[in-house]
C-alpha cells in the first residue's frame, strides 16, 4: 500500500512540563491578593479565563444593594482588578459557583433570599464578558432551595445542583435542574429519601449524562450521621446508579467531584472516621461505576485539629490538587487556606498553607495553563474577612518550545534531515541546561545540540534526525534537562511527524491505536496520532474537562495505516 502520512503542522508556542514525581515540594507563591471592603467578603469559586486572567464568584457584605450580594470579580494574570460587579437586592444573595461560557461571558449559581429563614431559591445569573447582567432566573418552591454548582452543558444550556425542601421525598433532597441556553427550565429532578440529602457539585460526564456528589442522611450507614452520596444520571437526569461512602457512626461529606481521564471519578470532602473526633480531608477514587478503588485521608490523625476538603481537580500529571481549610499543616493561625497535592494514587506529595493569624479558608482551586495553581477562598489577614486569592508558580520546571519546522517531509533511506527549535527558559530563575535530545520511539537516531539557557532567555537548538525506518513516525522529541535550582533530570517533549515519500510503502499496523494528545494542556494546537489495522469509519472528537464536545476533528472512512492530525 502506498500512502502519504498526514503531517502534524506545529506552529504554536507550546508549554511543556517536566516529570512530576521528581519534585515533592510545593511551588512558590507568585502573588496573593485580597478583594473587598470592611464588612466581610468571601470567594467560593474561581476559574481561569481564555485570556489568561481569572474570574471569581462569591458574596459580599461590603458592597451592593444591601445585606449580602453576589460578588463577581474579574482580574488579570497578575491579580489586578479589571472590574467587579454585585447582583441582588435587599433580601440577600450569594454566589456559589462560576464558569466562563462559550460566548465569553459567565454563568453564576447561588441562592436568592439568603437571609430568609424558611424561604429561599436557587439563583442563576448570566452575564456578558464585562459582567453586565443578561438575565437571571429563580428556581424553587415555598421552602428553602439552594444552588451550589453550575456548569454549561454540551448543548449550550446549563446544569445546576444543590438541594431543596420544596420538592422531593421529604426533608431536604438533592436538586438537579437542566436549563436551555436562556436559563429556561427543561427538566428538574430530586434524589434522596425521607431524611436530609444535599447536592454540592455536578459535572457533565463524557457520555452526556451527569454525576453529582453531596451528602446523605437517608442512605447512610447510621441514620444520625451523613455519608458521601454519589449519583450518576443519564442525559435526561434519570438515575443510572448511586453510591454512598462512609463508616458507621462517623460523618462524611462530599464537596467536589470530577470525572477522571480513566472515566472514573475523584471525590473530595471530609470525614471524622480517622481524625480522633475531628475531621480530616477525605479523597476517594472510584471506577466508572462508582466502586471504590482507593481512599485517602489527610490531616493529623488523633488530634483535635480539623481539616476540610472543598475542591478537587485532576492535574496534568495524573495526580490531584485539593483546596482545603486546614489546621494540621502548620499554619500561623487557627485555620488556614491550603493546597494538598497528591500523585495518581492519592499519596501525599506536598501541602502548603496560606494565611495569617486569623482564620482563613480555601474553597476553590484550578490548575492554570502555565502549570501552576489559582486558589480562592476567604482571608482574614487583617482581622476582617476578604476574598483571598493565591497564584502559585508552575509546579514543575517549565520552559517554552517553539518549533520552527519539524515537518520532515520526503525522508528517504540514508538521508539526514536537520531542523531547529527555539527553547525559552520560562522557569523560576534557574539556568536551564539541555543535556540531550532524543526520540521517544527509537525509530530515528538523533544528534542533538546541547547548551544552557539563562532565565527569560531563548536559544535555537539544531537537531539532526538520521532515519532508521523512513516509514515510521518520530513521535515526541524529548528534551532532557536539568536546572541549577532543580538538579533532578526531567523529561519534556516537543512534537514532530515524519512524512513518507509517496513512492515508499510501509507496513500495516497490527492493532488499533490512539495516542494521548500532546501537548496537554495546550493553547492553540495539539497533535494526535492514531493507527488502523483495517479500513473503517473513524471519528475523533475533542472534549473539554467538563465533558463538552468542543470539536470533531475526524469523521470519515479511512484505509488501514498510520495517521496524525
Amino acid at each position: 500500500m502506498k500512502r502519504i502520512v498526514p503531517l502534524l503542522k506545529v506552529g504554536a508556542t507550546l508549554l511543556l512540563f517536566g516529570s512530576p514525581l521528581l519534585f515533592a515540594r510545593a511551588p512558590d507563591t507568585v502573588w496573593t491578593r485580597t478583594y473587598g471592603g470592611n464588612n466581610g467578603d468571601v470567594a467560593k469559586s474561581v476559574g481561569e479565563t481564555t485570556d489568561g486572567g481569572y474570574i471569581i464568584a462569591g458574596y459580599t457584605n461590603s458592597y451592593g444593594a444591601g445585606s449580602i450580594d453576589v460578588y463577581l470579580i474579574r482580574i488579570d494574570a497578575n491579580g489586578d482588578t479589571l472590574w467587579t460587579r454585585t447582583y441582588g437586592g435587599s433580601d440577600g444573595e450569594a454566589g456559589e459557583s462560576v464558569q466562563q461560557t462559550t460566548d465569553g461571558g459567565y454563568i453564576i449559581a447561588g441562592i436568592d433570599a439568603y437571609n430568609a429563614y424558611d424561604s429561599a431559591d436557587v439563583y442563576l445569573i448570566k452575564v456578558d464578558a464585562n459582567g453586565n447582567m443578561l438575565w437571571s432566573r429563580i428556581f424553587g418552591g415555598d421552602g428553602v432551595d439552594w444552588g451550589r454548582s453550575v456548569q454549561q452543558t454540551s448543548d449550550g444550556g446549563y446544569i445546576i445542583t444543590g438541594y431543596t425542601n420544596s420538592y422531593g421525598a421529604g426533608g431536604y433532597d438533592v436538586y438537579l435542574i437542566k436549563t436551555d441556553q436562556n436559563g429556561d427550565t427543561l427538566w428538574t429532578k430530586t434524589f434522596g429519601g425521607s431524611y436530609g440529602d444535599y447536592g454540592h457539585s455536578v459535572v457533565q460526564t463524557i457520555d452526556g449524562g451527569y454525576v453529582i456528589v453531596g451528602d446523605s442522611y437517608s442512605f447512610s450507614t447510621y441514620r444520625d450521621t451523613k455519608d458521601i452520596y454519589l449519583i450518576k444520571t443519564d442525559i435526561n437526569g434519570d438515575t443510572l446508579w448511586t453510591r454512598t461512602y462512609g463508616d458507621e457512626f462517623t460523618e462524611e461529606s462530599g464537596r467536589s467531584v470530577q470525572q477522571t481521564t480513566d472515566d472514573g471519578y475523584i471525590i473530595a470532602g471530609y470525614t471524622n472516621a480517622f481524625g480522633g473526633g475531628s475531621y480530616d480531608v477525605y479523597l476517594i477514587k472510584t471506577d466508572s461505576r462508582g466502586d471504590t478503588l482507593w481512599t485517602r485521608t489527610y490531616g493529623e490523625a488523633g488530634s483535635s485539629y480539623a481539616d476540610f476538603g472543598h475542591s478537587v481537580q485532576q492535574t496534568v500529571d495524573g495526580g490531584y490538587i485539593i483546596a482545603v481549610q486546614t489546621k494540621s499543616f502548620g499554619g500561623a493561625g487557627s485555620y488556614d487556606a491550603g493546597l494538598i497535592k497528591t500523585d495518581a494514587n492519592g499519596n501525599l506529595l506536598w501541602a502548603k498553607v496560606y494565611g495569617g493569624q486569623y482564620p482563613d479558608a480555601g474553597y476553590s482551586v484550578v490548575q492554570t495553563i502555565d502549570g501552576g495553581y489559582i486558589l480562592a477562598g476567604q482571608g482574614n489577614l487583617s482581622g476582617s474577612g476578604d476574598v483571598y486569592v493565591v497564584k502559585t508558580e508552575p509546579e514543575f520546571a517549565a520552559f517554552v518550545v517553539t518549533p520552527t519546522g519539524l515537518d520532515f517531509g520526503d525522508v528517504s533511506i540514508g538521508l539526514s534531515k536537520s531542523d531547529s527549535v527555539q527553547v525559552t527558559n520560562a522557569g523560576n530563575g534557574a539556568i536551564l541546561n539541555i543535556t540531550s535530545v532524543v526520540s521517544d520511539n527509537e525509530v530515528f537516531a538523533v544528534t542533538p545540540a546541547t547548551g544552557s539557557v539563562n532565565p527569560a532567555q531563548s536559544m535555537q537548538f539544531y537537531i539532526t534526525f538520521t532515519p532508521i525506518d523512513p516509514g515510521a513516525v518520530i513521535g515526541n522529541i524529548i528534551f532532557v534537562h536539568n536546572a541549577a535550582a532543580s538538579p533532578d533530570t526531567v523529561t519534556v517533549a516537543g512534537n514532530g511527524v515524519v512524512g513518507i515519500d509517496e513512492t515508499r510503502s510501509y507496513s500495516i499496523p497490527s492493532c488499533y491505536g490512539l495516542t494521548q494528545n500532546y501537548p496537554n494542556p495546550f493553547k492553540v494546537e495539539t497533535g494526535i496520532r492514531y493507527q488502523l489495522p483495517r479500513s473503517g469509519v473513524v471519528t475523533i472528537a475533542i472534549y473539554n474537562v467538563s465533558g463538552q464536545r468542543v470539536r470533531t476533528l475526524v469523521e470519515e472512512h479511512a484505509d488501514a495505516g498510520y495517521y496524525a492530525v
